[in-house]
């Protein structure tokens, strides 16, 4: 949707609570529950917790007095005695001598060394608990927005496109092996191995002519079946002129390269008296690097490279029928993908889907600033003849709860000879949505559906006759109280079937499937103590006979690289799971190449690594990539964070509750102090959330952002918290989001936050608290507002928020709340105590008016209620023509800027009287 460290464990009680979760009202509570009663957090000084802890708080301020702790101390030290007077003029007389000694020291030094040796590398005990602060220098930089924005200290990547063995040239040696398409200097194109500093440039300068104009290529697509120097019938695809469509999908110019000649020939449909070149959603190689597919105006089309024939599969493209493309909803919350269309691993099949969307509602996007051209190459362009005098408007399919869902079916294709045959799946619900199709061989194409409200997974095959045949069918709302979400690509094991995620006690793992139809896997990894993280890919190397994937072994904050024999036994952790980490990894095809990033704690670095040398039982990191250098700029990067004050981050465990069963409920908390942080001192609080079911905010990385700018130039404490219905604890924790979106989301916030201030309220100014989040985030920054009612956080920042469900999309909506009228859309879905707000300090409200994904009418929708009910202690800044990343027109840097300044004055005092 919208954008083990067990010494850190802290516990904190729900506070009493006068109303129920929704769930408990509707007649299918998910398996797990909070034995605690729920309801609104009180203030921190209301609390029967916090009237403890303040109690204990006035204690520990005269711990030395107390009886206790004076019989303790004398066991370890001996009965006191009293000094002589003798004895003290002795003691007076040695610190004055060493008091003048340190003036002579310090006088013979210039001021500027002087105060460049002072530094903090402490120690800091927050309430039972140490904090190693950063190293902090009076003659460092401190990490500023300016320096943010000009990437100071980001740890750069470069891209990396690994080749396939049949891409690699036919002669060896160190030079043509183990090879990657990367970028060069000035924008080149260049192949390079891991093994050799030297460069095979594809395209020197990424600039070509074209009928007197010139393009630039931005994407190349190297033929997959044929070394890519290779001068006989061999064609690169290279991408000019891209322009965004919505989060995956775009529209471009895509070009047919020969190697022989040096030729670029656009790819385009056959229209007649047209010269004009024609956008593209996509073009895709067969596996045989012969033929493309491509898509144009929701139709589809085969291209045959080498005799440059063009063949259309389907007319009936329309802005309601989409052919092997998806829809907006399709896109951004099923497939993740721009297409749908798959190839047989031999080229001779190709099957696609079909998205109809007569039926579904359409939503208008108005535009007031952009150009027509801009706007997009829709399938339907807005209408220009007046432009800039009239806005623009697009329409968008856009449904929404409770209204009608994109209708999909399968088409397969004989490639050799282009008939297309209709594939009917069967025993499917009504309104099924399409999550997966994957071949698993030649003959066999795997398809995942679900029902409207996706609870119930079917999985079925397609052969290459065009039958289907039904394997099994799950209901995942009563096996674990889950849902279907998107599906990653399965791992496919030639010849051997293929590994797939699955749910095992509650906890995501391996499971190898002998063949397409098989229903009763092998399961590769069982744990109730950790699981493969949800967005892992998983990589098969057949010389070991390994599976490669990420996994929550440490804790669930971090995500090390571990690997598991194919034919089952223990787990091999390749990445030291004996030190706090998360990692990013992308495989080659083969399995046997690694681009491995590091991602903190700690400074980020990328390697690329043969898994050969990746080594087992743990010595991978002491044996294996450690010698292989981090690549692009990673000592430019140190040497800019040695030279910077930075925050410091801290990684927490916090129980707020129990489960039935009587164990821990935890939330993970992310602590971020600023540089040279005063523990004496007061500092203001942010905190940061998300939110949404099965995301995930608070993972140990080390790359800073805007949090650590705030934190290092207001002089704050942030905090990030997932709440319940969030990822890496396993279904127990995650389902507590079914049925109860709005719900447990402010209540684990307050919660945390209201006791974390009593706690600390040595450092943190309880009258400068504030909160903000973007999309889901700034949904649920709305809700803790309007729970908390001013109690406990002051101000507020939304951008882009969900004020109501009933106006976001249906799949995703209905994935959590199913489908409407039911229980699960309570007050809590929405914003409904709008007076609450009027006790807020202040609040901000950001949107952009052309946001496709959370419609700028949730904040026309809110605003109007807030003026009903007399509230006015808040500002408005809306970016004309922006989607829902705010970037167009410069609103990525006025955006982040407006949010700064906000948070700045509020922190300062300046809303404090302001007409509210």
């Amino acid at each position: 949707m919208l954008f083990k460290n067990s010494n850190n464990d802290e516990e904190y009680e729900l506070v009493p609570q006068s109303s129920s979760p929704p769930f408990e009202s509707g007649s299918n509570p998910p398996p797990f529950s909070d034995s605690v009663d729920e309801a609104s957090p009180k203030s921190s000084t209301d609390s029967d917790a916090s009237r403890v802890l303040d109690s204990l708080e006035d204690e520990v301020d005269g711990f030395e007095e107390d009886i206790g702790f004076k019989a303790v101390f004398n066991t370890y030290q001996g009965t006191p005695k009293t000094l002589s007077r003798k004895a003290c003029m002795t003691i007076l007389g040695a610190g004055l001598l060493l008091w003048i000694a340190s003036l002579i020291f310090y006088s013979q030094m210039s001021a500027s060394k002087a105060l460049s040796s002072l530094r903090w590398h402490t120690d800091l005990q927050l309430q039972g608990y140490n904090v190693t602060l950063n190293p902090y220098k009076v003659a460092n930089k401190n990490l500023t927005m300016d320096l943010y924005r000009k990437n100071w200290g980001v740890s750069y990547r470069i891209p990396v496109s690994w080749l396939s063995p049949k891409q690699h040239p036919k002669t060896g040696g160190a030079d043509n092996s183990r090879l990657y398409l990367t970028r060069g200097a000035k924008g080149s194109f260049i192949i390079k191995s891991i093994d050799s500093e030297k460069s095979h440039i594809l395209f020197e300068s990424p600039k070509f002519a074209y009928k007197n104009s010139f393009f630039s290529i931005e994407e190349v697509y190297l033929n997959p079946a044929l070394p890519y120097n290779e001068k006989t019938d061999n064609y690169h695809i290279v991408v000019t002129d891209r322009q965004e469509q919505w989060r995956q999908s775009s529209f471009a110019v895509y070009w047919k390269y020969s190697t022989v000649t040096g030729d670029f020939t656009p790819i385009q449909p056959e229209i007649s008296g047209s010269d004009s070149i024609e956008k593209l959603h996509f073009v895709e190689f067969s596996p045989n690097g012969d033929k493309i597919v491509f898509g144009h105006n929701h139709n589809l089309y085969i291209q045959d490279l080498k005799t440059d024939s063009v063949t259309q599969l389907t007319t009936s493209g329309s802005p309601d029928i989409f052919h092997g493309k998806t829809d907006w909803v399709y896109e951004e919350e099923v497939t993740g993908s721009d297409r749908l269309v798959w190839w047989a691993p031999n080229g001779e099949t190709l099957i696609y889907a079909s998205l109809n969307d007569t039926s579904v509602p359409s939503f208008e996007l108005d535009y007031y600033v952009k150009d027509p051209s801009s706007v997009d190459a829709t399938y339907d362009p807005p209408h220009s003849e007046f432009s800039g005098q009239y806005k623009l408007q697009r329409s968008v399919k856009y449904p929404k709860p409770g209204t009608p869902n994109p209708v999909f079916s399968f088409t397969a294709v004989n490639v050799k000879t282009m008939d297309s045959e209709a594939v009917v799946l069967e025993n499917l619900p009504q309104e099924p949505i399409l999550y997966r199709g994957a071949w698993i061989d030649n003959a066999s194409f795997l398809v995942s559906t679900s029902d409207r409200a996706s609870e119930i997974v079917t999985t079925a095959v397609i052969s290459t006759d065009s039958s289907s045949k039904t394997i099994q069918t799950l209901n995942t709302s009563q096996s674990y109280g889950g849902w279907v979400e998107k599906m990653l690509p399965p791992c496919i094991i030639p010849e051997k079937g293929y590994v797939d995620k699955v749910v095992v006690d509650g906890f995501i793992h391996l499971a190898h499937y002998a063949s397409a139809t098989d229903a009763d896997p092998n399961y590769l990894t069982k744990s109730t103590a950790w699981e493969v993280t949800k967005d892992s890919p998983i990589a098969y190397n057949p010389d070991d006979n390994r599976l490669y994937f990420l996994a929550t072994v440490r804790s669930s904050m971090d995500a090390h690289l571990m690997a598991v024999d194919l034919g089952g036994g223990d787990i091999i952790p390749v990445t030291d799971t004996s030190k706090d980490g998360s990692y990013e990894v992308h495989f080659s095809d083969s399995g046997k190449l690694l681009n491995l990033i590091y991602l903190g704690p700690g400074p980020s670095w990328q390697r690329l690594v043969p898994v050969a040398e990746l080594g087992t039982e743990g010595s991978g990191e002491k044996f294996g990539f450690s010698g292989r250098n981090p690549i692009h700029l990673y000592d430019q990067t140190q040497s800019q964070l040695s030279k910077t004050n930075l925050p410091t981050r801290n990684f927490r465990s916090v129980k707020i509750g129990t489960y039935q069963d009587g164990s821990s409920v935890r939330v993970n908390v992310m602590e971020i102090f600023p540089p040279n942080f005063d523990p004496k001192k007061q500092h203001p609080l942010l905190v940061h959330a998300y939110g949404g079911p099965g995301s995930q905010q608070v993972q140990k990385g080390d790359q800073f952002g805007f949090l650590d700018v705030v934190s290092a130039s207001l002089n704050a404490v942030i905090l990030v918290i997932d709440p319940r219905g969030t990822q890496g604890q396993g279904w127990k924790f995650k389902t507590y989001a079914r049925r109860n979106i709005g719900y447990y989301e402010p209540r684990d916030i307050l919660t945390v936050v209201s006791e974390y201030i009593s706690v600390n309220k040595a450092f943190i100014d309880k009258t400068r608290t504030a909160m903000w989040g973007w999309s889901y985030g700034a949904f649920v920054t709305l809700k803790v507002l309007e729970l908390d009612s001013g109690k406990t956080i002051r101000y507020g920042m939304a951008v882009a928020p969900v004020t109501n469900w009933m106006f976001y999309d249906s799949i995703y909506t209905e994935r959590y709340l199913g489908p409407p009228p039911l229980s699960g859309y309570s007050n809590t879905t929405q914003v409904t105590d709008f007076a609450s707000f009027k006790n807020c300090g202040r609040f901000l409200l950001i949107h952009g008016t052309a946001d496709d994904n959370v419609h700028f009418l949730n904040s026309a929708w809110f605003v109007d209620k807030l003026n009903l009910n007399g509230v006015e202690n808040y500002d408005l800044q809306y970016f004309p023509d922006n989607d829902h990343s705010i970037h167009y027109h410069n609103g990525d840097t006025i955006v982040y800027d407006k949010l700064f300044n906000w948070l700045q004055n509020a922190f300062e005092g300046v809303f404090d009287h302001m007409h509210r």
